[in-house]
């Protein structure tokens, strides 16, 4: 109904009877004259561009694309109703006619018969790849359909120039000017827009029906105005989403904005806000460490994205449209990009590791079993932190020994240091000093910098963490959910003035001290709002072929899932999954009822007793760490099993029901066994050999499974217990967080995003089989040190499944300009 209906071809093609098309006479006024008054009401635009849309969609599904959409080829009727004309000179999808398209081809660009103004008005909406004269489809429509919807909301074009060379320049290279959008455009419709007017049509909107959709939702949901969005540095910017409405786009903008490194640090900054795009079907998830970078000239952020295929890191370049997965770097954290741009450094199973910018094999550096940061230093060599109880440590970039930087101090004072980040003198590292009191919590952590040739040490900040220098003269930090910014002298090691608010509602973790902010050398600042990171999660049964059954508990941040020996409770801890700040719970399957067993002090990692009576958890917060137990229906006090100033963290029962294993996380990461009754603890290993965590015992007692860093990854290990009597590795690939099947015929294990399974013989001597995949999906499994899922008695296992909504925004934020908001500038003018 949308389309203008074609009712003839007259004429033989001769010059006295040229051909021409009789078309249906449409009344009213096309679209380039309605855009030439001003910008369209979004109240009359949607209208207009859902017509449009059902007009390529119904093309589309016959095969057929238009190639020369543009506001002269719309007609609008007086009643509304839309025709798109000109369906005549379109051409069908056939692989040879559309896998090459000439510019000068296209149906009204040409250079007969045709006046420059059509020419022009004809390039101003050609895809950048018909420009190119590459390959032609379906999406090339969308761009067109992109920027007339631009134009509509604007009132202006969005590709101009004198000639046909300029505007096609513009369409290939010219930035987008978003902040031209009226702010009663909703957030829906602008990621639309930025979906269309990807220059990469891989990374375009595959289909108009999409678009449709959109606006039909939007139309349905009613239209409602919003105030403009400032660039504030307030809480409500975030927690109100304007960033949204101020900044979807390309960034390209950026480039022309940044000023040099040189700049002095009191020179005036322009203010300049925009986001960047997560890949469709990916979104930003919740870490331990830091998910974002940026390059020292602040024209690349690096980020870690999670998708069907698990965690890696993406690459965006301000320079240019694209958002591109760095393939080798599955299941990353951390990226961080080396000082001439051709590496990437990053953590990944068990390991430092660094991978060429452009993809490829990644090669080990050292080994970093539960790391806190690493940086790159001006001479190439990496410092970094490969367990989060350690100082830190050098080592170079193509790999050998680490050697140590700082050293830990009174360990009733001091816990750990991590996020380092070198200086721009190469002779200074300042990075979080983690205290003993305070375990859990790195808000209350102190900032140290310490010269890297004499030693010398000083605090410069406390309430802190993760502060980054940029020679502008600042160090940027975090506290709580807060961006600060704080003058500081790389000279003399010292903060000047007092702090100020960059931005709030910033993404982190506290229970690690992890950021989710880069800063450039040049200022750039680049957040993860809190905001665009999805919380909840829900539980789901997972049988051995892959097919889910949901757990109808209401969706909360579930961590470390445990099946009760009869098969009828799960116990689990709601929280950060930090040990910090997690409470512990129960829920009877059948009634779906639940119930909270621990409050306050921070409870994790719970265990049900062999007779499923009890419940044991690990305590992780206001200096009560240790283990302790409480009984599963809630009855009674909690009962301490052992007190400890290191970090424990249960593990599994012995069938004995006095023995339990636990993994002690605070100097190295060993495996202990607790004497229950007598509250002692005796290491498993009498001289541990590396990095051995997550010990599950066996059913029959006779064995216990581990992960292991002996081999410079994470492998599943299998030995006797006691030790001594025979030792298997069972993983071949990497694999982590082991557990056994209820009747010891299987062992599983986690390996990327896929859930393992090996056949075993505990009869007699022990006899693995060969390990297969049972099933990969969206779940999170990649955990440091704690198993994130269980198997019940019926063979199926409780997963921990991330929720998405469709509110939830995946978009991480970049600005500058941010040193205005500094009160001892203000002051100085």
């Amino acid at each position: 109904p949308n389309i203008a209906h074609i009712h003839g071809l007259e004429g033989d093609g001769s010059a006295a009877r040229p051909r021409a098309l009789v078309m249906e006479l449409v009344e009213g006024e096309d679209l380039s004259v309605l855009i030439a008054r001003g910008p369209i009401p979004l109240a009359e635009a949607l209208p207009i561009a859902r017509q449009i849309a059902d007009a390529l969609e119904a093309a589309h599904e016959a095969g057929i694309i238009h190639r020369d959409l543009k506001p002269a080829n719309v007609k609008v009727r007086p009643d509304g109703t839309v025709k798109v004309l000109d369906f005549g000179l379109a051409k069908a999808m056939d692989p040879i006619e559309a896998g090459f398209s000439r510019p000068d081809h296209s149906p009204t660009f040409t250079a007969r018969g045709t006046q420059m103004g059509m020419i022009i008005g004809t390039a101003a909406y050609m895809a950048p790849e018909q420009a190119k004269g590459k390959a032609v489809d379906k999406r090339a429509d969308i761009w067109a359909f992109g920027v007339v919807l631009y134009e509509m909301l604007t009132g202006k074009r969005l590709f101009e120039g004198e000639t046909v060379s300029d505007v096609l320049a513009a369409v290939l290279r010219a930035d987008v000017d978003w902040r031209a959008i009226p702010s009663s455009v909703p957030a829906d419709v602008r990621r639309l827009l930025v979906r269309c007017l990807d220059r990469e049509p891989k990374n375009r909107l595959h289909d108009i029906a999409d678009a449709r959709i959109v606006i039909d939702e939007t139309l349905r949901g009613g239209i409602v105005v919003e105030p403009a969005a400032e660039v504030r540095r307030s809480s409500g910017w975030l927690a109100a989403l304007p960033w949204v409405v101020a900044a979807l786009a390309v960034a390209t903008a950026l480039g022309l904005s940044l000023k040099p490194a040189s700049a002095p640090p009191t020179q005036s900054r322009t203010a300049s806000t925009f986001g960047i795009l997560v890949p469709a079907e990916h979104f930003l998830s919740t870490s331990q460490s830091p998910l974002i970078s940026l390059s020292a000239d602040g024209r690349t952020l690096l980020f870690v994205a999670e998708g069907k295929r698990g965690a890696a890191i993406f690459r965006r370049s301000f320079d240019r449209m694209a958002v591109t997965r760095i393939e080798g770097t599955e299941g990353a954290e951390h990226p961080m990009l080396s000082p001439d741009g051709r590496w990437i450094a990053f953590f990944s199973g068990g390991s430092l590791r660094k991978i060429s910018a452009d993809g490829g094999t990644a090669v080990a550096v050292a080994d970093a079993l539960a790391p806190r940061g690493a940086a790159w230093s001006p001479d190439g060599s990496l410092i970094f932190s490969p367990l989060y109880t350690s100082a830190l440590f050098r080592v170079a970039a193509s790999g050998g020994t680490p050697v140590a930087v700082t050293r830990i101090g009174d360990p009733k004072v001091e816990r750990s240091h991590r996020w380092p980040q070198v200086l721009p003198d190469g002779r200074t590292v300042i990075f979080t000093v983690g205290l003993a009191e305070s375990p859990g919590d790195y808000d209350a952590s102190n900032i140290d910098a310490q010269r890297l040739d004499t030693g010398e040490r000083r605090t410069i900040l406390k309430g802190a963490r993760m502060a980054r220098y940029t020679p502008l003269g600042y160090l940027v930090y975090q506290r709580g959910k807060m961006l600060l910014a704080v003058r500081f002298d790389a000279t003399r090691l010292e903060v000047i003035g007092e702090p100020f608010t960059v931005q709030d509602g910033v993404g982190g973790d506290p229970s690690s001290g992890a950021g989710y902010f880069g800063v450039s050398d040049t200022g750039v600042v680049a957040v993860a709002p809190e905001a665009s990171i999805p919380k909840s999660r829900v539980l789901v049964l997972v049988d051995q072929a892959g097919r889910e059954t949901p757990i109808t508990a209401p969706p909360a941040a579930f961590n470390n899932p445990r099946v009760s020996p009869d098969g009828r409770w799960l116990a689990f801890a709601i929280g950060t999954g930090s040990s910090g700040d997690d409470d512990v719970y129960v829920l009877e399957l059948a009634s779906q009822r639940m119930q909270r067993l621990t409050f306050g002090q921070g409870h994790g990692v719970p265990l049900w007793s062999p007779d499923g009576r009890r419940i044991v958890f690990t305590k992780g917060r206001s200096g009560a760490t240790g283990i302790s137990m409480r009984a599963a229906d809630g009855s009674g006090e909690e009962i301490p099993l052992v007190k400890s100033t290191e970090f424990l963290l249960s593990g599994s029962w012995h069938p004995d029901g006095r023995r339990l294993a636990v993994t002690n996380a605070q100097r190295s990461i060993d495996i202990e066994i607790l004497d229950a009754s007598a509250g002692k603890l005796t290491p498993l290993f009498a001289s541990p050999s590396a990095g051995e965590s997550g010990g599950a015992f066996s059913p029959d007692g006779r064995y216990i499974a581990y992960t292991s860093t002996e081999s410079g990854t994470d492998e599943v290990i299998v030995e006797t217990f006691p030790p001594g009597g025979g030792k298997w590795q069972i993983s071949v690939a990497g694999g982590m967080s082991p557990v056994w099947a209820r009747d010891g015929r299987a062992l599983y294990f986690v390996t990327d995003q896929s859930l393992m399974a090996v056949d075993v013989d505990i009869r007699g001597v022990f006899r693995p089989g060969v390990p297969r995949v049972l099933f990969t999906g969206p779940y999170e499994l990649q955990t440091v040190i704690r198993r994130n899922y269980d198997i019940g008695s019926d063979g199926r296992f409780v997963m921990v499944k991330r929720q998405l909504t469709s509110s939830t925004p995946t978009e991480i934020v970049v600005f500058e300009g941010w040193s205005a908001a500094d009160p001892s500038r203000a002051a100085a003018r």
